[in-house]
Protein backbone atom coordinates (compact mmCIF):
# COMPACT_ATOMS: atom_id res chain seq x y z
CA UNK A 1 0.00 0.00 0.00
CA UNK A 2 1.34 3.39 -0.98
CA UNK A 3 0.77 6.07 1.62
CA UNK A 4 0.29 9.63 0.34
CA UNK A 5 2.97 12.08 1.35
CA UNK A 6 2.30 14.59 4.09
CA UNK A 7 2.38 17.32 1.44
CA UNK A 8 -0.23 15.55 -0.74
CA UNK A 9 -2.43 14.97 2.29
CA UNK A 10 -2.29 18.57 3.49
CA UNK A 11 -2.94 19.79 -0.06
CA UNK A 12 -6.13 17.69 -0.11
CA UNK A 13 -7.18 19.10 3.27
CA UNK A 14 -6.65 22.65 1.99
CA UNK A 15 -8.68 21.95 -1.16
CA UNK A 16 -11.66 20.67 0.85
CA UNK A 17 -14.00 23.48 1.69
CA UNK A 18 -17.65 24.07 2.37
CA UNK A 19 -19.54 24.78 -0.86
CA UNK A 20 -22.53 27.12 -1.00
CA UNK A 21 -23.04 27.23 -4.78
CA UNK A 22 -23.73 23.93 -6.55
CA UNK A 23 -24.38 23.03 -10.18
CA UNK A 24 -27.46 21.00 -11.10
CA UNK A 25 -25.31 17.95 -11.91
CA UNK A 26 -26.40 15.08 -9.68
CA UNK A 27 -23.61 12.77 -8.49
CA UNK A 28 -23.91 9.26 -9.89
CA UNK A 29 -24.58 6.22 -7.73
CA UNK A 30 -20.96 5.16 -8.32
CA UNK A 31 -19.63 8.56 -7.14
CA UNK A 32 -21.84 8.50 -4.03
CA UNK A 33 -20.80 4.93 -3.23
CA UNK A 34 -17.13 5.91 -3.47
CA UNK A 35 -17.50 8.68 -0.87
CA UNK A 36 -19.61 6.48 1.42
CA UNK A 37 -17.04 3.68 1.12
CA UNK A 38 -14.42 6.13 2.41
CA UNK A 39 -16.73 7.16 5.27
CA UNK A 40 -17.28 3.51 6.22
CA UNK A 41 -13.59 3.28 7.12
CA UNK A 42 -14.37 5.36 10.23
CA UNK A 43 -15.26 3.49 13.43
CA UNK A 44 -18.83 2.19 13.89
CA UNK A 45 -21.41 1.08 11.33
CA UNK A 46 -23.27 4.28 10.54
CA UNK A 47 -26.22 4.20 8.21
CA UNK A 48 -26.25 6.47 5.18
CA UNK A 49 -29.52 7.53 3.54
CA UNK A 50 -28.99 9.12 0.11
CA UNK A 51 -31.64 11.63 -0.98
CA UNK A 52 -31.57 12.83 -4.57
CA UNK A 53 -35.24 13.69 -4.91
CA UNK A 54 -35.27 17.48 -5.29
CA UNK A 55 -38.71 17.78 -3.66
CA UNK A 56 -37.62 15.81 -0.58
CA UNK A 57 -34.49 17.93 -0.21
CA UNK A 58 -36.60 21.09 -0.47
CA UNK A 59 -39.02 19.78 2.19
CA UNK A 60 -36.17 19.07 4.62
CA UNK A 61 -34.70 22.51 3.97
CA UNK A 62 -38.03 24.34 4.25
CA UNK A 63 -38.92 22.57 7.47
CA UNK A 64 -35.53 23.47 8.94
CA UNK A 65 -36.03 27.15 8.07
CA UNK A 66 -39.55 27.09 9.55
CA UNK A 67 -38.24 25.68 12.83
CA UNK A 68 -35.35 28.13 13.05
CA UNK A 69 -36.18 31.69 13.85
CA UNK A 70 -35.63 34.14 11.02
CA UNK A 71 -33.21 36.04 13.25
CA UNK A 72 -31.01 32.94 13.56
CA UNK A 73 -31.07 32.36 9.80
CA UNK A 74 -30.30 36.03 9.10
CA UNK A 75 -27.39 36.02 11.58
CA UNK A 76 -25.91 32.85 10.05
CA UNK A 77 -26.27 34.19 6.51
CA UNK A 78 -24.78 37.59 7.40
CA UNK A 79 -21.87 35.85 9.11
CA UNK A 80 -21.24 33.96 5.88
CA UNK A 81 -21.18 37.20 3.91
CA UNK A 82 -24.54 36.84 2.15
CA UNK A 83 -26.22 40.20 1.60
CA UNK A 84 -29.15 38.94 -0.50
CA UNK A 85 -31.69 36.31 0.56
CA UNK A 86 -30.68 32.76 -0.32
CA UNK A 87 -33.39 30.64 -1.94
CA UNK A 88 -32.42 27.50 -0.04
CA UNK A 89 -30.20 28.36 2.96
CA UNK A 90 -29.70 24.85 4.33
CA UNK A 91 -28.18 22.76 1.52
CA UNK A 92 -27.56 25.68 -0.90
CA UNK A 93 -28.97 23.76 -3.85
CA UNK A 94 -26.88 20.63 -3.37
CA UNK A 95 -28.48 18.01 -5.63
CA UNK A 96 -27.84 15.19 -3.14
CA UNK A 97 -28.18 15.03 0.63
CA UNK A 98 -26.72 12.20 2.68
CA UNK A 99 -28.49 11.77 6.01
CA UNK A 100 -26.29 9.88 8.44
CA UNK A 101 -27.98 7.98 11.27
CA UNK A 102 -26.95 6.00 14.33
CA UNK A 103 -28.83 3.38 16.34
CA UNK A 104 -28.40 2.89 20.08
CA UNK A 105 -27.22 -0.69 19.59
CA UNK A 106 -24.27 0.43 17.46
CA UNK A 107 -22.16 1.44 20.47
CA UNK A 108 -19.11 3.63 20.16
CA UNK A 109 -18.63 7.33 20.63
CA UNK A 110 -21.10 8.74 18.13
CA UNK A 111 -19.92 12.36 18.27
CA UNK A 112 -16.28 11.54 17.60
CA UNK A 113 -16.92 8.65 15.24
CA UNK A 114 -19.44 10.53 13.11
CA UNK A 115 -16.98 13.42 12.81
CA UNK A 116 -14.39 11.01 11.44
CA UNK A 117 -16.91 9.52 8.99
CA UNK A 118 -18.03 12.94 7.74
CA UNK A 119 -14.47 14.19 7.26
CA UNK A 120 -13.52 11.05 5.32
CA UNK A 121 -16.65 11.44 3.18
CA UNK A 122 -15.82 15.10 2.51
CA UNK A 123 -12.17 14.40 1.62
CA UNK A 124 -13.21 11.59 -0.74
CA UNK A 125 -15.75 13.92 -2.38
CA UNK A 126 -12.97 16.48 -2.90
CA UNK A 127 -10.84 13.93 -4.75
CA UNK A 128 -13.77 13.39 -7.16
CA UNK A 129 -14.21 17.12 -7.84
CA UNK A 130 -17.24 17.42 -5.59
CA UNK A 131 -17.96 19.73 -2.69
CA UNK A 132 -20.02 19.39 0.46
CA UNK A 133 -22.04 21.44 2.92
CA UNK A 134 -22.25 20.02 6.42
CA UNK A 135 -25.70 21.25 7.41
CA UNK A 136 -25.48 20.90 11.17
CA UNK A 137 -28.55 22.93 12.02
CA UNK A 138 -30.68 20.86 9.60
CA UNK A 139 -31.25 18.62 12.62
CA UNK A 140 -34.09 20.98 13.51
CA UNK A 141 -36.19 19.06 10.98
CA UNK A 142 -35.42 15.56 12.26
CA UNK A 143 -39.06 14.54 12.86
CA UNK A 144 -40.10 15.43 9.33
CA UNK A 145 -36.91 13.94 7.84
CA UNK A 146 -37.54 10.71 9.77
CA UNK A 147 -41.03 10.56 8.31
CA UNK A 148 -39.87 11.32 4.73
CA UNK A 149 -37.14 8.68 4.84
CA UNK A 150 -39.35 6.22 6.75
CA UNK A 151 -36.70 5.70 9.43
CA UNK A 152 -37.37 3.45 12.42
CA UNK A 153 -37.72 5.15 15.81
CA UNK A 154 -34.41 3.75 17.08
CA UNK A 155 -32.44 5.43 14.29
CA UNK A 156 -31.18 8.84 15.38
CA UNK A 157 -30.39 11.40 12.69
CA UNK A 158 -26.93 12.76 13.43
CA UNK A 159 -26.16 15.01 10.47
CA UNK A 160 -27.19 15.86 6.91
CA UNK A 161 -24.44 16.50 4.36
CA UNK A 162 -25.24 18.19 1.05
CA UNK A 163 -23.01 16.98 -1.78
CA UNK A 164 -22.59 17.90 -5.42
CA UNK A 165 -20.38 19.66 -7.92
CA UNK A 166 -19.36 23.24 -7.07
CA UNK A 167 -20.59 26.00 -9.34
CA UNK A 168 -18.01 28.20 -7.72
CA UNK A 169 -16.12 28.31 -4.48
CA UNK A 170 -15.59 31.15 -2.07
CA UNK A 171 -12.25 32.29 -0.71
CA UNK A 172 -11.35 30.13 2.26
CA UNK A 173 -11.77 31.61 5.69
CA UNK A 174 -8.60 32.36 7.65
CA UNK A 175 -7.69 29.52 9.98
CA UNK A 176 -5.92 29.62 13.30
CA UNK A 177 -2.17 29.39 13.70
CA UNK A 178 -0.45 26.78 15.82
CA UNK A 179 0.50 29.49 18.33
CA UNK A 180 -3.17 30.37 18.78
CA UNK A 181 -4.32 26.78 19.41
CA UNK A 182 -1.44 24.67 20.73
CA UNK A 183 0.07 24.70 24.20
CA UNK A 184 2.94 22.40 25.14
CA UNK A 185 3.19 21.26 28.78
Amino acid sequence: MTVPSYEDYTELIHKRQTVRHFTDRVPTKEEIEKVITAALKAPQPWKFHVVQDKEMIQKISSNTVEKATQAVIDRIMAGLGFTEPVEEPVFYGAPTVITITWSAGMGGSKGLDIGLAVMQLELAATTLGMGTINAGFSGMSNDMTRELLQLPEDEEIIVNVGIGFPERTEPTQPRFTLDERVTYH
